[in-house]
């Protein structure tokens, strides 16, 4: 369709174009109607030098692609442009003047949802306005580019000049406005959101635009960032926004509007600088710090820049957040008021309960203001790279930070100096403090005068670990009532447990170094290893009462701390009783401590094996001479841990137990004597001792557990390539030996890999195995491949109290070997292995149960025969057995010898041995007779060959001669083919006659293959 040069007046529609593509329209004038120009699903429609007034519509395209306007004008008219859906929407050079309603919108939609007409559209679009229907297939869209364009309105209450919506999940409408006037009107330009879930996405830009005449420039309640920058919004402080640019006078902007830089001049000639906080997540930048951290979303980063920025008001941290300068000294903030001195007033920052924040890269500086509390921290997350100065407040006080949260509620704080503190530079303060991080600070006291300083004032409950830091300087006294100053405070008097671990720090030139407790009734556990602690007058380190673990520390002379009673030559830093300083370092290089070769445990001195261990050499002995409770601790140097003669020790553990009481650590050698273990009174499901890579003896010691299942405990657990020799040791009660259900994992042993080398493991001799679900436990599972190498010899199981397994292998990768064991009871099965496999070698022992080759007492592929028939192990049944038994091999092996031997017999003649060897894995087959028959007279020796069967008969000639005892029958050499994985028996002895001189048979008791 083209028209030209054409004029209509008192019509509803002056042109009505429906689905008419590559329409044009010039030098067109519609007048006095409903609707001057309607285009429904017409793409390439262009309007030239066009003229609309006193219409309700002026230009509606819907449904299409590319609509073009230019030079066009449009007066007196409700809404003067109308875009629902139209993708590529062009308007130049054109002008609406007195309005009235809204100048420009566009509609994006879902047109398959066919919504009737009487659906109101979004206010303020004024009264008895609506949607069109809807009939559609789905998602439209809609573009605008607005250029050179004006919009001139009448300063109507809720009018809007330039409006871009969404309606419905999915849309977009975008829009980019440049070079445009907008004036007199309620809001020159609107992103309106009309989803239900504020899900459409609007994208409008809108540059080199004077707002100053309007009341709002910019308005939205879309989520996603709108664009104006590089415009002039009525005065050279920029548009105002509460969060953005509170001190702006020019009209006003709404959320989520990017203004910077902004025009400071009319001329649009001079750009303002840009703000110093950034959120980098919306990319907005904002005037104060407070209007970046009130507009955040939770996990958003503020960025400061360089300079020094004044705060407002309390900062209050209510979102997680992270905030971030350009480092120490280079973004500073400072107060503009004093803080409180009571409550969350005292807060110059106020993190809220259950808020996390981490801030970073900054320095926070309260010169010139009483500042009570730097940071109130009710919350947590971090502080690294801060430096806290002049947090100064009357009365002794003044905190750099206050952390106090609940729940978890750990501040890790790293890398920060403090100067000029009022009193304190963390406090860390309550049970909800539970292990945080206080690691590589500095910091700095005001020297002497009528003040106090304290780097840490750990207290309440609180966790702290304390690792490379320096303090000093700390030397004020309260003329108030005499209080001194310290280094490290740590106490229980407003709660319990109180824990400090104090490590690689430089602790100089303090009145007192670290001090301990308020009374005599304070509890606080305070740790110190491996620091410099030097130069403080009054005392290095001073408890009220508690025992101070304070070893491995260099206190500023060779010959220690100085101590009247035990240390009177220590020349070094005071110590107050109750501090336990001995082995000390005789360098500040912290080389060469004077270690001890022994130790005895429990002292006050060494309550448990952690302070025992700080204290003795490598390869130095802990006695142990008494009961006590002992925490979880890693072995990480070789020692002996022994009770002392004529003491039957018993060790339990502290507190509930879900890991290993005691870990052996890599590449140490251990060996533990005459100790009880006993687990029955703390909850536990973890190991009593475990051993990773160790080399470790345990001997003479016992092991009682729960006698209940569903725990997990266990005595000995090894893995990692350890390698243990155990040895005359009591099991007892580690899951039970009742138990004939469900499948459990207690063991009074487990042997496993680990992920690691396989152990090595020697259970031997004289252990006992009572009442247990699994006695030992080789393996986790079938499908996990173990290749632990475990010997078990001379042990008795269930002697007392029947074990549910005596042994259990999970997989036939392991080696196994077992002899000379006595077997009582069992509850499930004496020893359960694997099928399938190379058979384990458990010949030699004794079974109360009458276990044989076949029997039930246990599952899976063993060899357990010759069996003892009595549990003195003297006598031996009549049994055929392959020799070396479980002899897992490789492809390719040549000249492998196997003996078939027969144990305990008494006057035989002869035997018949009927036996399989696969062709498939062995070729060079041959059998020599053994010397058991051949010594004792002539002998008829054949073997007959039906492959892969063969049968092996030797008689000795007459009926006087026959042999008696035990010995070889006959051998077998054979090569394997060149396969992989050769599993399962070697040799299958399926049938055994033996005869005596007259060719009567002689019973035997069983055979076992090879």
């Amino acid at each position: 369709m083209t028209a030209d040069n054409i004029s209509i007046q008192n019509s509803d529609y002056c042109v009505y174009n429906y689905y008419a593509s590559n329409s044009q329209f010039t030098n067109f004038t519609s007048t006095n109607g409903y609707m001057g120009f309607y285009s429904r699903g017409c793409d390439d429609v262009s309007y030239e030098n066009c003229n609309v007034s006193q219409m309700s519509r002026g230009f509606y395209n819907r449904a299409g692609d590319n609509a073009s306007h230019s030079n066009c004008s449009v007066t007196q008219t409700e809404v003067s442009f109308k875009n629902y859906g139209q993708a590529n929407v062009l308007v130049d050079q054109c002008a609406v003047t007195s309005p009235t309603g809204d100048a420009f919108y566009g509609y994006a939609y879902d047109d398959s949802k066919n919504e009737p007409e009487d659906i109101n559209e979004a206010q303020p679009f004024g009264e008895g306005s609506s949607k069109e229907n809807k009939e559609g297939t789905g998602i439209t869209n809609v573009e605008a580019i607005i250029t050179n364009s004006s919009f001139i309105g009448v300063n109507t209450a809720d009018s809007w000049g330039l409006s871009m919506i969404t309606y419905d999940v999915g849309c977009t409408a975008t829009a980019l406005i440049e070079d445009c006037v907008f004036e007199n009107w309620d809001y020159a330009l609107y992103a309106y959101d009309g989803t239900d879930d504020n899900s459409g996405i609007i994208d409008m830009s809108a540059h080199g635009i004077d707002f100053s005449t309007n009341t709002t420039g910019f308005g939205s309640n879309e989520l996603t960032m709108q664009h104006a920058e590089n415009n002039y919004w009525g005065d050279a402080s920029g548009p105002h926004n509460a969060n953005v640019n509170p001190n702006g006078l020019g009209v006003e902007v709404m959320d989520n509007v990017s203004i910077f830089p902004y025009y400071t001049d009319a001329a649009m000639t001079t750009l303002s600088e840009m703000p110093p906080f950034r959120n980098n997540n919306k990319q907005l930048y904002y005037n104060s710090l407070i209007g970046a951290v009130n507009d955040a979303d939770p996990g958003d980063e503020i960025e400061i820049n360089e300079g020094e920025f004044a705060t407002s008001n309390q900062i209050v941290i209510d979102k997680n957040i992270k905030i971030k300068g350009n480092g120490k000294g280079t973004t500073t903030l400072t107060p503009s008021q004093n803080t409180g001195s009571s409550g969350d007033a005292r807060g110059w920052w106020l993190v809220n309960d259950g808020i996390s924040l981490d801030l970073s890269d900054l320095t926070l500086d309260g010169e010139g203001f009483d500042v009570y509390q730097g940071i109130r921290h009710k919350g947590s997350g971090s502080i690294d790279n801060v430096e806290f100065k002049y947090i100064i407040h009357p009365g002794y006080a003044g905190t750099a930070v206050a952390a106090f949260g609940t729940n978890d509620a750990n501040v890790d704080i790293s890398n920060c100096d403090f100067l000029q503190i009022g009193r304190v530079g963390v406090l860390y303060f309550g049970t909800g403090i539970t292990s945080s991080d206080f690691t590589n600070n500095t910091y700095t006291g005001k020297g002497d005068g009528d003040w106090l300083d304290y780097m840490l004032d750990i207290s309440a409950g609180a966790i702290v670990n304390v690792d490379n830091c320096d303090v000093s300087e700390n030397t004020g006294i309260a003329s108030s009532d005499g209080s001194t100053s310290a280094g490290i405070m740590a106490t229980s008097y407003y709660g319990d447990g109180t824990v400090a671990n104090i490590t690689n720090c430089n602790i100089h030139d303090n009145s007192y170094g670290i001090a301990v407790g308020y009374d005599e009734t304070d509890n606080s556990q305070v740790e110190a290893h491996y620091n410099i602690i030097q130069d403080n007058p009054e005392y290095g380190v001073y408890s009220t009462s508690p025992t101070v673990q304070a070893q491995l520390n260099y206190w500023g002379a060779a010959s220690g701390p100085h101590h009247a009673t035990t240390n009177p030559s220590g020349t070094g830093d005071e110590v107050s009783d109750y501090v336990v300083f001995e082995p000390f370092y005789d360098n500040e290089n912290l080389t060469g401590s004077l270690l001890l070769s022994t130790v005895s445990v429990p002292t006050d001195a060494y309550p448990n094996l952690n302070a025992a261990l700080n204290a003795v050499v490598d390869e130095g002995t802990i006695l142990i001479t008494g009961n006590f409770d002992q925490p979880a601790v890693t072995i990480d140097k070789s020692v002996t841990i022994t009770a002392v003669a004529g003491v039957d020790p018993v060790i339990t553990p502290l507190c509930s137990t879900t890991g290993a009481l005691i870990t052996l650590d890599y590449d140490t050698e251990v060996e533990i004597a005459d100790l009880t273990f006993d687990f029955s009174g703390t909850n536990a499901n973890g190991a009593v001792i475990a051993m990773q890579g160790t080399e470790a003896t345990i001997s003479g010691c016992s092991f009682t557990g729960h006698a209940t299942t569903g725990s997990g405990e266990r005595a000995l657990v090894i893995t990692n390539g350890a390698e243990v020799a155990v040895q005359t040791c009591t099991f007892t009660g580690f899951g039970s030996g009742t138990e004939t259900g469900t499948e459990e994992t207690e063991a009074a042993v487990h042997i496993h890999n680990g992920g690691g080398n396989a152990p090595e493991v020697e259970i031997t001799p004289d252990n006992y195995f009572d009442n247990n679900y699994i006695g030992i436990h080789v393996g986790v599972d079938a499908a996990t491949t173990d290749n632990s190498e475990v010997l078990i010899n001379g042990n008795v199981f269930g002697e007392t109290t029947c074990n549910a397994y005596a042994i259990k292998a999970e997989n036939g990768n392991s080696e196994i070997t077992a002899h000379e064991n006595i077997f009582h009871c069992h509850t499930i099965y004496m020893v359960s292995a694997p099928s399938g496999n190379a058979p384990f070698d458990f010949s030699y022992n004794y079974w109360e149960d009458n276990c044989d080759s076949k029997g039930g007492t246990y599952e899976g592929d063993i060899n357990d025969v010759p069996q003892y028939t009595d549990e003195n192990l003297n006598n031996l049944d009549v049994s055929v057995f392959v020799a070396p038994a479980n002899s897992l091999t490789t492809g390719g092996a040549t000249s492998l010898t196997y003996n078939v031997n027969i144990s305990s017999v008494t006057c035989m003649g002869g035997f018949d041995v009927l036996l399989t060897i696969a062709d498939d894995d062995f070729t060079n087959i041959s059998f020599t007779q053994g010397v058991f028959l051949s010594s004792q007279g002539t002998t008829n020796w054949q073997v007959l060959n039906s492959a892969p069967d063969y049968t092996i008969s030797c008689s000795l000639d007459g009926t006087v001669n026959n042999a008696s005892g035990s010995g070889t029958l006959f051998s077998i050499t054979l090569d394997t083919k060149d396969v992989e994985n050769l599993t399962g028996a070697l040799i299958d002895i399926t049938a055994v006659t033996l005869r005596g001189p007259n060719n009567e048979t002689i019973d035997c008791n069983g055979f076992a293959d090879g």
